[in-house]
């Protein structure tokens, strides 16, 4: 029995090392795992704090956005405020022009009226014509009508060719008068040229 008891204790003995064997392997490629996983943890700690890092630099730039909208949306009213004032602005310039046309015109039209039967001693115009006692017979938009001399010979005068102080006292515009001149410019005939004989 003695022989039975150390085949058993043998046997005992040879299944605890190989338990110890295979524990103790086991053991190796766990410690082999445990530093492979603690590499692939600190590079996933690496990726974590980058993430973070991330996270809160979108964080920072979406607190950022929401202010620029903010303050976008602030400019964006006090544009619209200003588009309206400047419409508000414009309408009240168009409506004084409109206005300040329109009492020019009155008063224009009151100063041609009256102008029937004014009386000058000479008149000279730009191009050197002199013309000796004048009356006025009527002023129009693009002429004036006059009597002059001992016989009071009827005249025209368009505006290209009126003396300045006809401009300035019927209250030709210059826009009026440079229109004439060009108007005149154009209904000339072109210079002749001489023949050679």
């Amino acid at each position: 029995m003695r022989s039975y008891s150390v085949i058993r204790i043998l046997v005992v003995l040879l299944v605890g090392l190989g338990i110890a064997y295979y524990f103790y392997s086991k053991f190796s490629e766990l410690k082999d795992n445990n530093k492979q996983l603690s590499v692939e943890l600190k590079g996933l700690e690496k990726e974590w704090v980058k993430l973070r890092q991330q996270q809160g630099e979108m964080a920072y730039t979406n607190q950022k956005v929401t202010e620029i909208q903010e303050q976008l949306s602030s400019v964006q009213s006090e544009v619209a405020t200003l588009r309206q004032l400047v419409g508000d602005r414009r309408n009240s310039v168009l409506l004084l022009e409109d206005a300040s046309q329109k009492i020019f015109a009155r008063h224009r039209a009151a100063v041609w009226k009256a102008a029937r039967h004014e009386r000058f001693d000479q008149i000279v115009t730009p191009q050197g014509g002199i013309y000796n006692k004048v009356i006025v017979i009527e002023v129009r938009p693009k002429e004036v009508s006059f009597m002059f001399g001992e016989g009071a010979k009827g005249h025209g005068l368009t505006l290209d060719k009126l003396p300045k102080i006809w401009i300035e006292k019927y209250m030709y515009t210059p826009a009026e008068v440079k229109a004439a001149q060009v108007l005149a410019a154009a209904r000339k005939p072109p210079p002749q040229k001489k023949r050679a004989n």
